[in-house]
């Protein structure tokens, strides 16, 4: 996609509510105000750069002291290292930008997060552990099991 225009790989990689937002000239920095000020985009995703269920990757603007800033934010595990070569890529081009939830991204970067271990949706397997970081085996912390207890007559 490098050889893309920004407005060719928003196409082709974001999600495809943009509620108005590819209908602005890229350069009245006034017409984004008022669309961003207006409820047209209600509803909408406009900010989901890189779509997923149920959010991929956002880049969303916000107002500070009469300037611009943005939020970045992953709500898809398996997007995290991409979204974090995307704040590497913005810091280093001096954009202003808040990570959101950075302490949560980081942490799983590295290995520290914590999961759950299951089988249902959201949750690892051991052989998922196992294949993925076969030492994090050793520090799973296991609830206890239920206790069963026989029903009292009433």
């Amino acid at each position: 996609m490098k050889a893309l225009t920004p407005r060719k790989k928003y196409k082709r990689t974001a999600d495809r509510r943009h509620g108005g937002l590819l209908n602005l000239r890229p350069t009245d920095a006034r017409g984004f105000a008022r669309w961003f000020d207006s409820r047209e985009w209600s509803g909408t995703h406009p900010w989901e750069i890189v779509f997923a269920h149920p959010h991929g990757i956002l880049l969303s603007p916000h107002h500070e002291h009469s300037r611009w800033r943005f939020f970045l934010s992953v709500d898809t595990l398996g997007l995290y290292v991409e979204a974090a070569r995307m704040a590497i890529a913005l810091g280093d081009g001096g954009v202003p930008f808040e990570l959101f939830r950075a302490d949560k991204v980081i942490a799983a970067l590295r290995g520290l997060d914590v999961v759950e271990v299951g089988p249902f949706y959201g949750q690892l397997s051991l052989d998922e552990i196992d294949e993925r970081r076969g030492d994090a085996r050793t520090r799973i912390v296991w609830d206890d099991p239920p206790t069963l207890a026989p029903a009292s007559n009433r």
